[in-house]
């Protein structure tokens, strides 16, 4: 079975002129290269699960299967555990430095030539971020910061992949479990709570989002236009909120850079590479279609008198206007 996580890694190895790297960051993974990245928004735990003596269960595989680069017993975080020395520069190529937690698209691309330099052993690194305020922290008031590096663990590629495909199976689930709750009142708050299996693709020319839309929040005047180096914090991209009224609402969702082009070549240069990404986009829809398919099928079911009564009250108004 396809599964999304694949129409990301599949969509990046043919838009990028590069093969892909692949890393974890603060719960996402990321598919980067010198072209973009793709982001899954959900990853694999690192911090290790609290298991009194009397209980009788086990670590999560993503915690058993994988290793600690920190050396020796994990005490104080902030910056201070020592970092294996044949881990510290994969480690340094996908962590934040001590002032900041927002990135790039140049900063990306960057990190996707440092890891590509490595050796490629076959595994994929997972850090995890903390931060603090730091007032003061440039001689003035301000809402200065402090990002260490909380947690780093290290594992077999290929499993990693297999376990985030369980995770997305999981959350499909949960979806579909929607299903059983009688009182169907209820749906919307619980769609509220579910961790959505959210992912985006993003180069400088276009924004990829499925299965729910996707968008920038830049605070700018031109909201749907980015360069390689707009500031890019937190999630990123927000997605939209979830109508239960709405029918088959999930889907695959381009956006395409409305960057000003200030040279007719530089425009033909540009609507050619956006061509050729979209293309990309394309030859792989069948394993994203899957995936949406399930997802609104589950939907409709669960949200079919929402969506009747929606449809019901269009109708309405549309035959009292046309009266």
């Amino acid at each position: 079975m396809d599964y999304a996580v694949d129409f990301v890694l599949k969509t990046m190895q043919d838009l990028s002129s590069s093969k892909p790297v692949l890393f974890q960051r603060d719960g996402s993974l990321y598919v980067a290269s010198s072209d973009g990245f793709g982001q899954v928004k959900y990853g694999l735990n690192t911090r290790p699960i609290e298991i009194r003596d009397w209980e009788k269960r086990e670590q999560p595989p993503e915690i058993a299967e994988s290793e600690d680069i920190f050396e020796g017993v994990s005490g104080d975080v902030r910056g201070k555990l020592k970092i294996r020395d044949s881990e510290a520069p994969y480690l340094k190529a996908i962590s934040f430095g001590s002032d900041d937690n927002s990135f790039t698209l140049e900063d990306i691309a960057k990190t996707a030539e440092q890891l590509a330099g490595l050796p490629d052993d076959g595994k994929i690194r997972m850090v995890s971020h903390d931060s603090g305020y730091h007032s003061h922290k440039y001689g003035y008031a301000s809402d200065g910061i402090d990002v260490w590096i909380d947690r780093a663990r290290v594992m077999n590629r290929e499993r990693y992949l297999e376990l985030l495909r369980n995770a997305e199976e999981g959350i499909i689930q949960n979806i579909e479990d929607l299903d059983k709750i009688e009182d169907k009142q209820r749906i919307s708050g619980a769609y509220e709570k579910l961790l959505f299996p959210d992912r985006m693709i993003m180069t400088p020319h276009m924004i990829v989002s499925l299965p729910r839309y996707g968008y920038l929040h830049l605070h700018r005047e031109e909201p749907d236009s980015w360069t390689r180096m707009t500031s890019l914090e937190g999630g990123i991209l927000h997605y939209s909120e979830l109508r239960i009224h709405d029918e088959s609402p999930f889907g695959i969702n381009i956006k395409l850079n409305a960057k000003t082009q200030r040279t007719i070549s530089e425009a033909k240069e540009t609507l050619k590479k956006m061509d050729e990404e979209v293309d990309a986009v394309k030859s792989n829809m069948a394993i994203a279609e899957t995936f949406i398919s399930r997802i609104n099928e589950v939907h409709n079911k669960i949200c079919a008198k929402d969506i009747e009564w929606s449809k019901s009250l269009r109708k309405r108004v549309r035959e009292k206007v046309i009266a």
